[in-house]
């Protein structure tokens, strides 16, 4: 998964040239997720693909730390893209929902695949 977050996130800052950190993933995401996600960002950042800031007062913004695509500032943290729905990384069609959730039934896991894709059809 975490190789693919490094592509996705890599192709967001194609389109966006700053996304918010914790805009990437779903509001409901867990604590492991998110970790795994700053690793890739961090590592992102290590080899120099991308470059990162952070905003001491966050209010009414996701978060503190702003991915930047390489080469690129941003002046104010209203300049930032907020990610919508179907822009977040785990209801992204190559990473999808298609990772099951084991503390799902069958048909609820199938529930969320088909919400995803929706999702990402819009």
């Amino acid at each position: 998964m975490r190789i693919g977050w490094r592509f996705e996130i890599l192709a967001l800052l194609d389109r966006h040239r700053a996304v918010f950190l914790n805009d990437l993933l779903p509001i409901n995401r867990t604590s492991a997720q998110y970790q795994a996600l700053s690793l890739v960002a961090a590592k992102l950042e290590a080899d120099g693909k991308i470059e990162t800031t952070s905003y001491l007062f966050r209010r009414f913004k996701p978060g503190h730390k702003v991915l930047l695509k390489r080469g690129h500032a941003v002046d104010s943290p209203d300049e930032i893209y907020r990610l919508k729905d179907g822009e977040r990384l785990l209801c992204s069609p190559t990473l999808g929902v298609a990772r099951r959730d084991f503390r799902k039934t069958e048909a609820e896991n199938k529930s969320d695949r088909r919400a995803c894709a929706r999702r990402s059809s819009l």
